[in-house]
């Protein structure tokens, strides 16, 4: 886990991020089927990011955002 103290654009808070091994087959539930999972030996990279911003534009509020696992949407994706 990493605890963070960020500055972005208008955004001042702090997150949260923690990345995990996902089952593929887990993972592909979550996932649209015209996205490819990208996967190693059966596993996917997930995880979740949890933010708290003190200031921006919109007020003072938490996220929280939940990743299933890695795609792969050619041709738009670099990675």
């Amino acid at each position: 886990m990493v605890l963070c103290l960020f500055l972005l654009l208008f955004l001042v808070g702090s997150a949260l991020y923690q990345l995990h091994l996902v089952k593929a087959s887990t993972a592909r539930a979550f996932v649209p089927p015209e996205l490819h999972l990208v996967e190693a030996f059966g596993y996917t990279l997930g995880g979740m990011f949890l933010a708290r911003y003190h200031d921006s534009p919109a007020g003072e509020f938490d996220e929280l955002v939940v990743i299933a696992g890695i795609v792969w949407n050619p041709p738009t994706s670099c990675a």
